[in-house]
């Protein structure tokens, strides 16, 4: 068979392996629809079955668990017509049978080939228009072909196969593909494996959750005005108090039930890295661990879905640019194989998620040079170990010595930190005992001293911080200067009247006060706030807790504590640093949420 021959099979094939005409009937849509997303779910189970295989070792039910994956994929697309996953699955699903029974070998160059089908299987999902891309199908064929290649030759162990097959090899291979394909259309389609188990589970489109959401946030505020108004004009004895008040709670039990729709976990966002960065390992050719902790951690969809990039980022410049080439980690007295890992465990409302490695590190000294090359630093000025660290999030900065695929420590950090930002989270580099002292541009490389802040070869930690939902939280409002404002709740952790003796006075400034046996900073709320008489007399004192931190912020009022709906500043609140989002009140005026990590920042620098 010629070339020219077979091109116009290709294209037969293609014709018959189309997707659905649309439009679409609703029925036909609604399996199209139904099928996508329970394949999207197989692909990711492959990955995590495949990348165990190469992980831990050859198991017998890992490999029938990547068996029956295929095989259900398989019998799903079948009942679509979607013709060329089935054959993809089918071609994948025998090669796997030989390798449940011993005839062929598992290999890395094995498990290669399965992440290749579950890629090509994934690419068809996202987009069905590609069953007629031509240039796509070849593609995909002549992956069926190396894999129907491996199947011929069974009875020789797969590291003895030469995957650079003769031109009459390809060709050979490449016809029985077509043929095992022309035999599956005409077979009638059996999908008695495919029906899941009836387990009580049914599918809801996230758009439905998401309007969820949003409506309860607004009958949440339409509330919070009912309640108000009814405290104004009614005893709380009153029936309708009364009613009003039962009305409030089943709110509430609303409220949790559809946030708790959309929290899931972090196991597949974590997969996805897993997978990445076994891609990036394999392009690098380093020899790198990645660590996964945490993967049972639950958060909001809507965050889970926007942390995948800034993650990647993160995972590929660490392999990339932090890992040292084995030749250097054994001269630095480390071990061969570099450690990366990856850490997510809840905090208080919030999630924390921390990327570590033990490479290379930072150097503060280049980092330093590069700033004063690009005009972002002065040499003449005194610099914070903060400041410095936190010039690789200035757009464009990178310490990479040459261009690559993967990019260095540096490459798309300020997307990192602007993702991060727009999810209401906060990322933050973190070194080993950082201490305190500055020192010039135009200085000996703080590398070259005993207490280096930057820690040149110890590795470095990116900590994230991000809201585990985006809708809702617990807020206290408070009154300052007759204006509202609101603080997490999580992070209040006392509230009182202070007695004149309880204030200290440094250079003639209340600026610390005593609250038992511990001596507490107080925030400067006129100088955060730009107030010129705002008086600590008569305030109340409202505790806050950071990072096992404590901070007295002085108030006027303590007005409320109650749910609130988080919505995100404009681009005309962008510079109000303090700031962290705001709401809408009972009485239908906006408050500002503060920013409690900005605030003991604030009161650090003094």
């Amino acid at each position: 068979m010629g070339m020219d021959e077979i091109d116009k099979l290709i294209e037969l094939i293609v014709e018959s392996n189309a997707p659905i005409p649309s439009p679409l009937s609703e029925v036909d849509e609604e399996f199209l629809n139904d099928f996508i997303i329970e394949t999207k779910e197989h692909v990711e189970k492959i990955e995590v079955a495949a990348l165990d295989l190469e992980t831990t070792g050859v198991q017998l039910e890992g490999l029938h668990a990547l068996f029956r994956e295929f095989h259900t994929i398989k019998g799903l697309a079948g009942f679509v017509d979607q013709l060329l996953i089935q054959n993809l699955a089918h071609e994948t699903e025998t090669l796997l049978d030989f390798c449940r029974k011993g005839k062929i070998d598992v290999e890395k160059s094995m498990i290669d080939a399965i992440l290749v089908s579950a890629d090509f299987i994934k690419k068809i999902c996202f987009d069905i228009a590609l069953n007629s891309d031509i240039v796509f199908c070849k593609t995909v064929l002549a992956h069926q072909s190396f894999l129907a290649t491996l199947i011929q030759s069974e009875i020789n162990p797969l590291r003895d196969l030469d995957i650079k097959q003769s031109p009459e090899q390809s060709m050979l291979a490449f016809e029985q593909v077509i043929e095992s394909m022309n035999d599956m259309v005409a077979a009638p389609n059996n999908t008695s494996d495919s029906h899941a188990s009836d387990d009580g589970v049914i599918r809801i489109q996230v758009q439905k959750i998401d309007n969820l959401v949003e409506m309860v946030g607004e009958l949440i505020i339409n509330q919070s005005l009912i309640d108000q108004k009814c405290a104004e004009r009614f005893d709380n004895n009153d029936n309708l108090s009364e009613q009003v008040r039962r009305v409030s709670h089943i709110i509430k039990d609303l409220q949790n039930l559809s946030l708790s729709m959309r929290m899931v976990s972090l196991k597949s966002t974590f997969q996805k890295l897993r997978r990445i960065g076994r891609d990036c390992i394999a392009e690098t050719r380093k020899n790198v661990a990645i660590r996964f902790i945490g993967e049972e951690t639950e958060i909001d969809r809507s965050v889970a879905d926007k942390l995948l990039d800034p993650l990647v980022h993160i995972i590929k410049n660490s392999i990339s640019h932090g890992i040292e080439a084995e030749g250097v980690r054994i001269q630095s007295g480390k071990p061969i194989q570099g450690t990366i890992t990856v850490k997510a465990q809840s905090k208080k409302g919030s999630v924390s998620i921390s990327i570590s490695d033990d490479g290379g590190g930072m150097c503060t000294d280049i980092i330093c040079k590069k700033a004063m090359e690009k005009g972002l630093i002065d040499a003449n000025t005194t610099y914070s170990k903060e400041e410095i660290r936190d010039l690789i999030f200035a757009p464009g900065f990178s310490t990479a010595q040459k261009i690559d695929n993967i990019s260095g420590r540096g490459v798309g950090m300020d997307v990192v930190k602007t993702e991060i930002s727009k999810i209401g989270g906060k990322a933050e580099l973190v070194c080993e005992s950082d201490n305190t002292k500055k020192f010039l541009f135009n200085q000996v490389c703080p590398c070259e001293e005993d207490e280096c802040y930057c820690h040149k070869g110890k590795g470095l930690k990116i900590k994230l911080k991000i809201p585990i939902n985006m809708a809702i939280m617990n807020g206290t409002i408070i009154d300052i200067n007759h204006t509202k404002y609101i603080l997490p709740t999580l992070q209040v952790k006392k509230i009182f009247k202070p007695e004149p003796s309880q204030w200290v006075s440094v250079k003639g400034s209340r600026n610390m006060i005593t609250m038992r046996d511990e001596i507490l900073s107080v925030i400067q709320v006129a100088e955060v706030f730009e107030l010129e008489d705002f008086s600590l007399d008569n305030c109340i004192i409202v505790v806050l807790e950071h990072e096992q931190q404590l901070r007295a912020l002085p108030v006027s009022n303590i007005v409320d504590k109650r749910e609130i709906v988080v919505k995100s500043l404009g681009e005309v609140f962008k510079n109000l640093q303090y700031a962290a989002g705001a709401s809408i009140l009972g009485d239908g005026k906006v408050a500002i949420i503060l920013d409690i990590e900005h605030l003991f920042k604030k009161e650090e620098g003094k």
